[in-house]
């Protein structure tokens, strides 16, 4: 069934910017074509209605905002509750949620809940991979199905999803949330690695994110970076430096006022520095300390 208001926000968006029918034959969409897709008479490929839409400088998120009347669908607002009581480590939040949630019509939805609070079994991941394959393009939703697999599953499965992952998120990559999320994806696995020993591959993902640019506009990109990096460098160049880049990671999120992000982010990389014994005190101002020894070279 043809949803007649694809097309009609379109037309909507192209009048307001003063566009003719006419003007995308340059960018090979026949004029006849987009306005049958306008009168929601058919449909058009996804890949052509996103690269008219970045001609027009609107986003994809723009584009879903003015589909949904300027209110975020029910997945995506759960989706935005769901991360903040994770963030906010509310485990009693997390499942409040996945209890809510009709589990038969939304069963995926309800695991990226319950992989907040409770570990996911081997059918449930196998589900979420499953699903991720099969789909042609990563939204949100698949991108957060990501975040929360990438823990459970294997460097072999780690390393398919990446060589897919480009090529899934192509047309999102510019959006900032997806942006985003993409990165939080990208150092998950980079901490996931530090605690398998695997340097090379930790090293490639941490090269293949950097992106001066972006860094510059986005602060909190650029501090999960220098999180990343500090665990990176923990794990196979030096113990103190490492663990100074980690401590002044977390002390900027702080300082960005936002306590309860530091100490989220604090608990992704306790596992890492358990993992070498090592014995640290989380001050009153989260400074992590070594106490074993003086610090030095691996």
């Amino acid at each position: 069934m043809i949803d007649k208001r694809y097309g009609v926000i379109f037309r909507q968006i192209r009048e307001q910017k003063q566009l003719s029918l006419s003007y995308f034959e340059k960018y090979g969409v026949l004029k006849s074509n987009l306005a049958r897709f306008e009168r929601g008479e058919t449909m058009m490929g996804f890949e052509r209605v996103v690269s008219m839409l970045q001609v027009m400088n609107i986003t994809l998120s723009d584009y879903e905002l003015f589909f949904n009347y300027y209110l975020p669908d029910y997945q995506e607002h759960f989706l935005v509750e769901l991360e903040k009581a994770a963030f906010s480590l509310d485990d009693m939040k997390c499942k409040k949620l996945f209890d809510e949630i009709d589990h038969s019509e939304n069963r995926l939805l309800a695991l990226t809940a319950k992989a907040k609070f409770d570990k996911l079994d081997q059918y449930e991941i196998e589900e979420i991979l499953e699903y991720l394959y099969r789909v042609k393009y990563w939204g949100y939703f698949e991108l957060s199905l990501n975040y929360d697999v990438a823990e459970y599953i294997s460097i072999v499965e780690i390393k398919d999803l990446i060589n897919i992952f480009e090529k899934k998120t192509s047309y999102f990559s510019d959006v900032t949330k997806y942006r985003r999320k993409i990165h939080q994806i990208v150092y998950k696995i980079i901490l996931k690695l530090c605690l398998n020993g695997d340097e090379k591959f930790a090293n490639e993902l941490l090269k293949s994110t950097k992106r001066p640019e972006r860094e510059r506009i986005d602060f909190y990109i650029s501090t999960l970076r220098k999180l990343t990096k500090g665990c990176v460098s923990y794990c196979f160049k030096s113990e103190q430096d490492g663990l100074l880049e980690i401590n002044q990671s977390l002390n900027l999120l702080e300082e960005l006022g936002n306590a309860q992000l530091k100490q989220y982010y604090l608990e992704q990389v306790k596992p890492i520095l358990m993992s070498k014994n090592i014995n640290f005190i989380n001050h009153k101002f989260g400074v992590l300390k070594d106490t074993n020894r003086d610090g030095g070279n691996k």
